[in-house]
């Protein structure tokens, strides 16, 4: 009998429970697709290092799905506190009845299970099918291809959202069966009619309240501004701390003064169901402002995380072909202690390391260091450099400029096909391409800078600022380096080596990698004549890597944090229609046409949900901008595409969440004549 009175529940409150269906469907679903990545690696062409990225990744996207877990756990909980509400009067027909609290529970219990059972099922079909698509994807963000489509399913995806998810429901009948102990027959048979009280606020407080959170918001912007997340310094935390508070203050002061302000005019006021509309968003928001500004902070995580963590990504992947012209490269800081004058060449022959075998040229590059030569020797005070860099000038001011010879920076040009520079004995060249200091450094080249080093002048030689590369890096990091004829080099102490090497392809690059590692994987780093050893192609795979790790990242965490605010406005506002039903049957009987009732209810629902998306996009235009410029160290940012594409995942999760939100409330609000 139980299972029969649940199971006619469900299907009698299938649009109650719609929002709920649709957000652990969702949650389901998102936790299949990113905990089934370990199954695509058997479809993907990987290479050991690709193997071990990919490694990294499960273990990443297993240990954020705990987080994700607690997150959609209490967004259930909040779900199904909203439906409890909903049917206090059909518990308290039951208990009137004659059923006890136990029974009432029992059916609540069937009916959590027979919700849960479904939206698992639903959610892991869609997101075996989802998933299908992520191998592509994961193959396109790692640059490798696929060895053989084909249907997959992950086993232990399917387990862990069972495993995750019925813990959830548990906690749920749990939740349940505490709360229905605790009911009064006189409360449940009432419930409707309780209203909540209103705390009626002073206008002017609520008007000074509001000129605060605006003063708030605006110093939190001038702050970050001023910081440009450079440092966690007081600036920044006052920067976040000003601007919760003034979100805060945002919301708890709009209820004060926005329905009196909107009275003053009274042609807008009286116009259509206005009246209506603004008393009951003013009601909702005087209760609710907590939420509110919660919503609204998350919102703003959710847009930065997805825009900026994925122009982070790009940024750190773009530059790898600019960043490494040669096929491999071996580099060592140089310890002048032990070997200060060995070369990295020299080194290896030593230890038996035969690079003839892959490599067809080389040449080590040699950086020097001169306590006397630094930035400060660039700069000059109309050049408005620390206005042009930001704070990094006063580190820079001081550091000593890296030096090469004309030679060997000529050797690494040739290797790449490029023409030598040439340079008289009293000349120098600049040399930057770190894009943030590209064009302090084109105004020293246009200034034709003179520098004076080991008591002699030299003048700017090369009409160009020369923004080629002569080693592998992660990105392009020269931030400004002299090019000095060899003579002037003399004498100087090598601070750095780099030793790039373009294969022979007597050996492919894997065979150079394992041939390299295998020779010195039982020396320490200290026995080693180098540092760091690293390929071109291995380089793309790890920045490929950190990529597609950004990227799941900012994914999981976004649409989530995404769906659990459009939820929550979601549920306030189907117990907000809830609560209205019999004002709406007032407006029936008093003649308001369906159509016009309709609008009223798609108004109320359009604009409490705006409310936090507005100011959480102000919020992330600053912070957004500020990001980018602190993402521009590594790389160019497509600002447009990051911002297209955050666009798109809010339309598309709160959009739908906006919809279903009218398609429920106007299920609730049945009145006659008004379906």
């Amino acid at each position: 009998m139980f299972c029969k009175i649940a199971i006619n529940n469900v299907k009698k409150s299938i649009k109650d429970y719609l929002i709920y269906f649709m957000t652990l469907t969702f949650g389901v679903c998102l936790f299949y697709v990113f905990n089934s990545i370990e199954t695509q690696q058997q479809m993907l062409q990987l290479t050991k290092s690709q193997y071990e990225i990919m490694e990294v990744l499960v273990k990443v996207m297993g240990t954020l799905s705990i987080f994700i877990s607690v997150i959609l756990g209490f967004l259930i909980l909040y779900a199904n506190k909203f439906l409890m509400k909903r049917r206090h009067r059909e518990f308290g027909i039951y208990m009137s009845l004659g059923m006890d609290k136990r029974r009432v529970s029992r059916i609540l219990m069937i009916e959590t299970l027979l919700i849960g059972i479904a939206s698992l099922a639903v959610g892991i079909v869609i997101g075996i099918f989802a998933s299908q698509g992520l191998s592509a994807v994961t193959a396109k963000l790692m640059n490798t291809g696929i060895k053989k489509f084909y249907f997959t399913f992950s086993m232990d995806a399917a387990l862990k959202s069972m495993l995750y998810f019925g813990i959830i429901f548990i906690f749920v009948m749990i939740f349940n069966t505490v709360i229905v102990s605790k009911y009064k027959l006189i409360n449940l048979l009432y419930s409707n009619r309780k209203n909540e009280a209103h705390q009626m606020k002073n206008i002017w407080i609520s008007v000074i309240l509001f000129i605060v959170s605006i003063f708030c918001i605006g110093f939190a912007y001038r702050c970050i501004l001023h910081n440009k997340m450079m440092s966690l310094d007081s600036e920044f935390w006052k920067a976040i701390g000003f601007g919760a508070v003034g979100t805060f203050l945002f919301f708890f002061s709009l209820s004060g003064f926005l329905l009196k302000a909107i009275q003053m005019k009274k042609n807008l006021y009286y116009r259509n169901l206005n009246m209506f509309i603004l008393r009951q968003l003013n009601s909702k928001i005087n209760t609710t402002f907590i939420s509110m500004t919660l919503i609204s902070l998350m919102l703003l995580v959710t847009m930065g995380t997805l825009s900026s963590g994925i122009g982070v990504a790009n940024a750190l992947t773009d530059g790898i072909d600019a960043s490494n012209p040669f096929d491999a490269n071996f580099m060592y800081y140089i310890n002048h202690d032990k070997h200060p004058e060995q070369t990295i060449v020299e080194g290896l022959k030593k230890d038996g390391l035969d690079i003839s075998k892959f490599a067809k040229e080389y040449n080590e590059v040699v950086f020097y260091v001169d306590p006397s030569l630094t930035y400060s020797k660039l700069f000059t005070k109309d050049m408005n450099a620390q206005k042009e860099i930001g704070e990094a000038f006063l580190n820079m001011n001081k550091a000593s400029i890296n030096i090469y010879s004309l030679s060997n920076y000529n050797k690494s040009l040739e290797m790449q096909g490029l023409e030598p520079i040439t340079l008289k004995e009293n000349e120098y060249a600049l040399t930057c391409n770190f894009l943030k200091m590209k064009n302090l450094m084109k105004k020293i080249v246009k200034a034709d800078q003179t520098i004076t080093f080991k008591d002699k002048t030299y003048k700017l030689g090369h009409s160009q600022l020369i923004e080629s590369t002569i080693e592998n890096t992660t990105m392009q990091q020269d931030m400004g380096s002299i090019i000095l004829p060899d003579s002037a080099v003399k004498g100087l102490i090598p601070n750095y080596r780099n030793l790039v090497i373009n294969y022979n392809h007597k050996m492919s690059d894997s065979e150079v990698r394992e041939y390299v590692n295998n020779f010195y994987k039982d020396h320490n780093r200290s026995e080693r004549p180098y540092d760091f050893f690293s390929t071109k192609i291995e380089t793309h795979e790890d920045g490929a890597g950190i990529k597609t790790v950004a990227a799941y990242f900012v994914l999981y965490i976004g649409i989530i944090f995404l769906i659990t605010c459009a939820a929550i406005l979601a549920l306030q506002q189907l117990s907000e229609s809830s609560d209205n039903v019999e004002r709406y049957q007032l407006l029936s009987k008093l003649g308001v046409e369906k159509k016009m009732m309709n609008r009223a209810l798609y108004i109320q629902i359009f604009i409490y949900f705006m409310l936090p998306l507005a100011l959480s996009i102000v919020h992330s235009i600053v912070g957004i901008s500020v990001a980018n410029n602190v993402i521009e160290v590594f790389g160019k940012v497509d600002v447009a595409n990051n911002s297209i594409f955050t666009a798109i995942i809010v339309v598309v999760i709160y959009g739908g969440y906006f919809i279903a939100t009218c398609i429920g409330s106007k299920g609730i609000i049945k009145v006659k004549g008004y379906n």
